[in-house]
């Protein structure tokens, strides 16, 4: 081989051995790019968990805070326009009202009685807020007096809720027989509770049910709320 061509091997085999080098990063430069990466990923954490922290929950009243056992029930229901509150509040624990009910459960069926139609309890006028919201439960056999009565401003039982919402809402029916300590199978309003359990309105299968109690507005919603959803149930 001449000496001229020696020469030019060796140059262009010393250029690509240089540019190979180029190419490839130093040990250093690699370890300065994961760390920029590094860097970069903890930014970006930090971004995100400053975006969650900036997730406020303001509740719709007052006197209902987050960590209410009814809360989210309270919250789902208000935002669909079915629970109102006073001045800002819910006042979760009072008694709710036959005709407080019969209006939230004729706006959610959207039942409603023809002007024609006239309340066959004798006592409830025109003039009550709740007049036609009590005919449309009336009507449709939801809200059933007795001796004449339909009782709108009385507070509502446990038991009498539970064969209110049977007739208002398709349940499934029960494939078993509950038990409850102090709900006989006699109890004019056993198959009403016994439908509620099975379905999973009330968690009370297997314990007291307290059928005489009177139901409070936080015990409403959390029923209705599991009658509409079922991610609402346990």
């Amino acid at each position: 081989m001449s000496k001229s061509k020696f020469l030019k091997l060796m140059v262009a085999g010393t250029f690509a051995m240089s540019t190979a080098l180029a190419a490839v990063p130093s040990f250093a430069e690699e370890l300065e790019e994961d760390e920029l990466v590094a860097e970069e990923e903890m930014i970006f954490e930090e971004e995100e968990e400053e975006e969650e922290e900036e997730i406020i929950i303001v509740p719709t009243f007052s006197d209902v805070g987050v960590d209410y056992f009814a809360f989210g029930a309270i919250e789902y229901l208000a935002g669909l326009g079915l629970l109102e509150g006073s001045n800002g509040k819910f006042n979760p624990k009072a008694p709710i009202k036959r005709s407080e009910i019969a209006k939230i459960i004729a706006l959610d069926k959207g039942y409603k009685a023809p002007p024609s139609y006239v309340i066959k309890a004798r006592d409830i006028t025109t003039k009550h807020w709740a007049y036609d919201y009590m005919a449309a439960l009336e009507r449709e056999k939801v809200l059933v007096g007795s001796d004449g009565l339909i009782r709108p401003n009385d507070n509502i039982t446990r038991a009498e809720l539970a064969v209110l919402l049977n007739r208002a809402y398709n349940y499934a029916q029960p494939p078993r027989f509950y038990s409850f300590t102090d709900v006989r199978h006699s109890h004019w309003a056993y198959h009403s509770i016994n439908k509620l359990a099975t379905n999973g309105i009330t968690a009370q299968g297997g314990s007291a049910f307290n059928p005489n109690a009177q139901v409070t507005r936080a015990e409403f919603a959390l029923f209705l709320a599991r009658t509409l959803d079922d991610r609402f149930k346990h």
